[in-house]
């Protein structure tokens, strides 16, 4: 078994059937495009998870350690900008 280690920033969107009905569907979209057009594949680890237990405060969706509850494609761009503003380079 290997284990690797990466600096890489660990997003996680939740995709149990409350938040993905309530609108992680469409954010799970969005969030793909802003990583495509950031050039940030190789600086994130973006996968899906099935419940984040936190039903009643979704669509919930995770950078690194702090979980963002309420996501809505209205605020989306707002925490991606704030999360993902180190990972960002300029070229």
């Amino acid at each position: 078994m290997s284990i690797m280690y990466s600096n890489k920033l660990e997003i996680r969107i939740c995709l149990g059937s409350s938040c993905y009905s309530r609108g992680n569907e469409k954010i799970l979209e969005v969030v793909k495009t802003y990583i495509d057009q950031h050039n940030l594949t190789q600086k994130v680890d973006f996968r899906g998870k099935l419940c984040s237990c936190n039903c009643n405060k979704g669509p919930n969706i995770r950078f690194g350690d702090k979980e963002y509850n309420g996501v809505s494609q209205s605020n989306i761009g707002l925490i991606m900008e704030d999360a993902l503003k180190n990972k960002i380079t300029s070229e």
